[in-house]
């Protein structure tokens, strides 16, 4: 399936004149540690809101054969996976609420031994963009513009200070105001202020871009990260709001 570069779309507000977005990925659904209760309620409360979703990649577990903990530790096998993950995610796809799904390393398994694109092929049955590894996002608000770059991430950074680097490295070759970075299960946003020439107004302005990662599912207990002695981090996602009035950003974890 070919992937979407630019999701180029006008926002309806859910909040009078804002716009609010939930990155949401790192779910390794079927994996024994995902919180499925806090999945199915975050959906929710995303339809019942009308909050729109990225989705970040890792929505499955996918364990085969040579996985880290080989393919037994999982729930479902990979196909029951996926078809319970297009059932999650149909109510917000059916909103319009769903503004793309990306890849994960998790899926890219299935890709690497058989070509066969497991979350190109849940983005066809939703009929949602399919997203890849990372894709740019121009967001229209009521009269407001605002640029983003999502991507799954590859970083193998384990300590806070380290991931919320991973992301803002990524402005070193993007444009945009944020950047939303999956893949290290942290949840956290930093603000770095920067200038810039405006050319409309021929000034220099003060301007700030966002760096957040965007959270994950899995509990700790009996986890991969706890037997790796890694620190446990909060799990859910965090929460982009967007003014239609004035250009104003908002990032709550």
């Amino acid at each position: 399936m070919r992937r979407t570069s630019l999701v180029d779309v006008r926002l309806a507000p859910n909040k009078g004149d804002r716009v609010q977005i939930m990155p949401i990925g790192d779910i390794h659904y079927g994996a024994r540690t995902c919180d499925e209760d806090m999945l199915l309620n975050t959906i929710a409360e995303c339809v019942r809101r009308k909050i729109y979703v990225v989705g970040m990649g890792d929505m499955l577990e996918i364990s085969i054969v040579g996985s880290v903990g080989g393919p037994f530790g999982q729930l479902y096998t990979p196909e029951k996976q996926m078809e319970k993950m297009i059932e999650i995610l149909q109510p917000l796809a059916d909103a319009g609420l769903l503004l793309g799904i990306h890849d994960g390393n998790h899926e890219n398994r299935i890709s690497k031994m058989t070509s066969i694109n497991v979350t190109g092929f849940m983005c066809k049955m939703l009929g949602v963009p399919y997203l890849g590894h990372s894709a740019f996002h121009l967001w229209k608000v009521g009269k407001q513009s605002y640029t983003a770059h999502s991507t799954h991430g590859s970083s193998g950074a384990r300590l806070p200070y380290s991931k919320v680097k991973a992301a803002l490295d990524v402005f070193r070759y993007v444009e945009a105001e944020m950047v939303l970075y999956g893949h290290l299960h942290g949840l956290d946003h930093l603000t770095q202020m920067y200038y810039r020439v405006n050319k409309t107004r021929k000034m220099a302005e003060e301007c700030a871009r966002h760096a957040i990662l965007t959270g994950s599912f899995l509990n700790y207990k009996d986890s991969y990260a706890e037997r790796m002695n890694l620190p446990p981090v909060q799990t859910g996602t965090a929460i982009i709001s967007l003014w239609g009035d004035k250009h104003k950003i908002h990032v709550s974890v």
